[in-house]
């Protein structure tokens, strides 16, 4: 399944959200990165999410007992100046 249409049938939120590797290559708040592979991990529509990117709320892994939205952001703006765009919200982790 592809992103676009895992979140249009579990939209995101600050409790709600990719993590993992995924996250991990989408600049955050502060413009930096924690890692280099963003076109390994968004390179092409036809790429799958993986289950375990999506955390939190009805999730497998929910760490919002834990860390509430500490560190998760609203990531759509900074997709679409890396050339991804998803016209919705996209609530990410970062480290």
């Amino acid at each position: 399944m592809q992103l676009k249409e895992l979140i249009k049938q579990n939209p995101l939120s600050k409790f709600h959200y990719i993590s993992g590797q995924k996250a991990l290559n989408i600049y955050d708040f502060e413009n930096k990165t924690g890692d280099w592979h963003f076109s390994a991990f968004w390179g092409g529509e036809e790429q799958k999410l993986k289950k375990f990117s999506l955390m939190g709320t009805g999730e497998k892994f929910n760490t919002n007992p834990f860390l509430g939205d500490l560190g998760v952001f609203e990531a759509s703006k900074n997709l679409a100046l890396m050339g991804k765009n998803f016209n919705c919200e996209i609530w990410a982790a970062n480290h």
